[in-house]
C-alpha cells in the first residue's frame, strides 16, 4: 500500500469564498474516503452520469492498474467538496529522461471523463486547479482521457496554453446521442422515420427476421432475479467473443483486465438498480444484445453484441429500433450511444457531444522533450515504421 501524504494549496486564501485545493498521494483508499461526498457532488448535475462516479474510478484502478499510485486532487469551499480529480501516476523512461506522467483514472472504456465538479463551480474550479498545477513543479504530463468539450479539462488546456505550456487535443471525436422524444412509438413506426436508405434496409431486415421465427425484444433488469441478470450478461459476453471482436482480441472475454472491469461495473449498476440488458430474440436464438445503464432519464449503451449468422438481418439496427420503442416506458428520453462517432450510430442521429484526449505538458525540460517525442517526432517515426513488421508492444508505445 502506498502511504498517503496530503499537501495543501490555497486559492484566494484571504477571501471568504476561498477554494482550497488539496493534493494527496496514496492508494484507492483516497477514493473510498470521499466516495459519499463525491457521489453527492455528481448528483448536482454537471457530472451526473454513471462513469463520473467513484465506483467507476475505483473499478478502473482495480482492474487495469491495481499497483498504481494515486494522486487525488480535491477542491473545497467552506469545507464542502466542490471538485475531485483522481489521477494515476506513471514513471516513464530511464535516468534523467524519466517522466512523471499523471493520467486520469479512466481509459477508452469510459465514454467520458473529466474533473468531477458541482453546479456553478466550473470556472473557479478550473482556475483553482490550474493555479495548483502551475505552482507544483513535480510533474511532466497530465492526461485526460475522453474529456468532453464542455468540461474542466478543455478549459485547463486554455489556461495552460495562455501560460506558455504545450497542450494537445488528441484524437478529437464526438459521442452520438439520440433524442428519444423525436421518435414515434412502435418499431414499425420508428422505421418509417429513417432516411430512405436505412428505412429500406430496416424493412428488408424486419421481413427477413420475422420470416425466420417469432421475434421478441426482452429487457432483463433489476426486476429480475440476480442469477437471471448474470445469465443475460454472460450471454452477451459470449456472443461478443464469438464474432469478429473475439478474432481481433477486442472482446471483453479476450482480456482478463477488461472482464474484471466490466464485472465491477455490472455489479455496481446492479446494486444501484440501473443495470439493464436488452435482448433481441428470434424463437430460441439470441440475435443481439446490449449492456445498458439507465440513469436519470438516459440509457447508456456500454457494450453490444450480435450473432453474425444473422448479419443479413441488420441485428444492430433492429435492436436499436426496439430500444427506442421501449425507452418511453422506462422513463428514458435520451439514448447515449457512448464511444466514437461510428457510421452505424450516426445513421440514427445528428446529435453528438465532442470529446478528446487532453494533454498538458509542464514547462520542465522533460515536459518539453515529451511533447516533442509524442506529437512531433512520434508521428513521423510511426509513419516510417508502418511498412515494417514490429512487435505489438512497440506499436502500442508509438500510438
Amino acid at each position: 500500500m502506498v502511504a498517503s501524504v496530503a499537501i495543501e494549496r490555497e486559492t484566494n486564501p484571504d477571501g471568504d469564498d476561498a477554494y482550497v485545493v488539496t493534493r494527496e498521494h496514496g492508494s484507492t483508499e483516497l477514493i473510498d474516503a470521499i466516495a459519499p461526498e463525491w457521489t453527492a457532488l455528481c448528483a448536482e448535475g454537471p457530472c451526473d452520469e454513471p462513469f463520473y462516479s467513484p465506483a467507476w474510478a475505483r473499478a478502473y484502478v482495480a482492474a487495469f492498474d491495481p499497483q498504481a499510485a494515486i494522486t487525488l486532487i480535491t477542491v473545497r469551499q467552506h469545507g464542502a467538496l466542490r471538485a475531485a480529480l483522481p489521477l494515476t501516476e506513471r514513471s516513464v523512461g530511464i535516468g534523467p529522461l524519466r517522466l512523471r506522467w499523471l493520467r486520469s483514472a479512466a481509459n477508452t472504456h469510459f465514454p467520458r471523463f473529466d474533473v468531477i465538479h458541482g453546479a456553478g463551480d466550473l470556472e473557479r474550479v478550473t482556475q483553482a486547479i490550474w493555479d495548483h498545477l502551475r505552482s507544483w513543479p513535480d510533474w511532466d504530463i497530465v492526461q485526460f482521457d475522453s474529456a468532453p468539450d464542455t468540461g474542466v479539462a478543455w478549459r485547463l488546456l486554455e489556461l495552460a496554453g495562455a501560460d506558455g505550456h504545450a497542450t494537445r487535443h488528441h484524437r478529437p471525436d464526438a459521442c452520438p446521442y439520440v433524442d428519444v422524444t423525436q421518435f414515434p412509438r412502435g418499431v414499425d413506426e420508428i422505421v418509417t422515420t429513417r432516411p430512405i436508405k436505412l428505412r429500406s434496409q430496416l424493412r428488408r431486415s424486419l421481413k427477413r427476421l420475422r420470416g425466420l421465427g417469432e421475434v421478441r425484444f426482452r429487457i432483463v433488469d433489476s426486476s429480475h432475479p440476480p442469477e437471471e441478470i448474470q445469465d443475460a450478461v454472460d450471454a452477451l459476453y459470449r456472443q461478443e467473443a464469438s464474432g469478429w471482436k473475439g478474432e481481433a482480441d477486442t472482446a471483453i472475454l479476450s482480456d482478463p483486465a477488461t472482464k474484471a472491469f466490466y464485472d465491477l461495473i455490472v455489479a455496481d449498476a446492479q446494486k444501484a438498480g440501473s443495470l439493464a440488458v436488452y435482448q433481441l430474440w428470434c424463437d430460441d436464438a439470441l440475435v443481439a444484445a446490449k449492456l445498458e445503464v439507465v440513469h436519470n432519464g438516459t440509457t447508456y449503451e456500454l457494450k453490444s453484441s450480435y450473432d453474425e449468422s444473422y448479419s443479413k438481418s441488420s441485428p444492430g439496427h433492429l435492436i436499436k429500433a426496439w430500444s427506442l420503442a421501449a425507452a418511453p416506458d422506462l422513463g428514458v428520453s435520451v439514448l447515449d450511444n457512448c464511444g466514437r462517432s461510428d457510421a452505424h450510430k450516426l445513421a440514427w442521429t445528428d446529435l453528438a457531444r465532442p470529446f478528446a484526449a487532453c494533454f498538458v505538458f509542464n514547462r520542465t525540460r522533460r515536459g518539453r522533450l515529451a511533447w516533442t517525442a509524442l506529437f512531433q517526432a512520434g508521428p513521423v517515426l510511426r509513419q516510417r515504421l508502418a511498412r515494417y513488421p514490429i512487435p505489438t508492444f512497440v506499436k502500442r508505445i508509438l500510438d
